[in-house]
């Protein structure tokens, strides 16, 4: 084989070996998978799905119908009232507790202060969410409620 028979073999390869890797993200994206996000590729650490009654909630509100549904959506309609409001807060309480964190110097009172006062508007966040579970879970008869104790046994549990 000579040297150049042998560079346009590589080449071929190399070209080949590119456009199945195209052809296998456009048929990807194609079906319906979705694109990495961007930033970080790693993605949540492994078991860290978030707080347990926000799957509860997202499981029951999809079993009873969706949130469309007529049975759901006056309770989630009372539920995002006072969202955007509580969203706000909470923002506001994370920046509050990131600045007392980077403050030079540090001072850890401030911290902790600030820390605490998130805790509250998270836990009020939460209180909110059970709220909305237990009326929602007043709605399922028991078909619907032995087919989501069905759904949650086959997940594992969060760590």
């Amino acid at each position: 084989m000579k040297l150049s028979t042998k560079t346009w073999a590589i080449l071929l390869g190399a070209s080949t070996l590119l456009n199945v890797f195209f052809v296998g993200m456009l048929a990807a994206r194609a079906f319906g998978h979705p694109p990495h996000p961007p930033g970080d590729f790693a993605g949540p650490p492994r078991g860290a799905r978030g707080p347990a009654e926000k799957k509860l909630l997202r499981e029951t509100v999809h079993l009873l119908g969706g949130p469309h549904s007529e049975r759901v959506a006056p309770i989630l309609a009372e539920h995002r009232r006072g969202r955007g409001a509580f969203e706000r807060e909470l923002g506001n309480a994370e920046r509050e507790a990131r600045d007392a964190l980077l403050a030079l110097p540090h001072d850890e009172k401030s911290f902790e202060q600030k820390l605490r006062a998130l805790g509250d508007v998270e836990d009020r966040g939460r209180r909110e969410a059970h709220r909305a579970l237990l009326r929602l879970s007043s709605l399922l008869d028991e078909g619907e409620r032995r087919r989501l104790g069905e759904k949650l046994r086959r997940e594992p549990p969060a760590p």
